[in-house]
């Protein structure tokens, strides 16, 4: 069990799963709302960018949700983005318009698992 959840985690499989170019790790609890379903979904975001993010539900099975346009929160912050795809880790988030990198990096300090950033 320990040994798949090594390999589901590794960084060389987080960097081929990123929907983004360059992405900071994270654990940054929050949530997403899908409002074209009238749906709030609790969970947190593991890796953010300036053009997106990747977002684990707080759920057993994730259903694929690729398409729906969502609003992620961000602390104070709601940035709408579509979900892109959906894997085992979670769903992936390209956002609308990009985040200043100064936020992702103040974020990603504070919430960051490690200071590698995952390309």
């Amino acid at each position: 069990m320990m040994n798949a959840l090594v390999r589901a985690f590794s960084p060389a499989r987080l960097r081929r799963a990123s929907s983004h170019e360059v992405a900071r790790r994270c654990c940054l609890v929050t949530r997403i709302t899908l409002p074209e379903r009238d749906l709030m979904l609790e969970g947190a975001v593991l890796e953010l960018g300036t053009d997106g993010a990747v977002f684990r539900e707080a759920a057993l099975y994730l259903f694929d949700r690729s398409g729906d346009p969502v609003l992620l929160e961000l602390e104070a912050l709601e940035v709408p983005g579509r979900i892109v795809a959906t894997d085992r880790r979670g769903f992936r988030i390209v956002f609308d318009e990009p985040l200043d990198e100064a936020r992702v990096r103040d974020l990603t300090l504070r919430h960051g698992v490690d200071p590698v950033l995952v390309v």
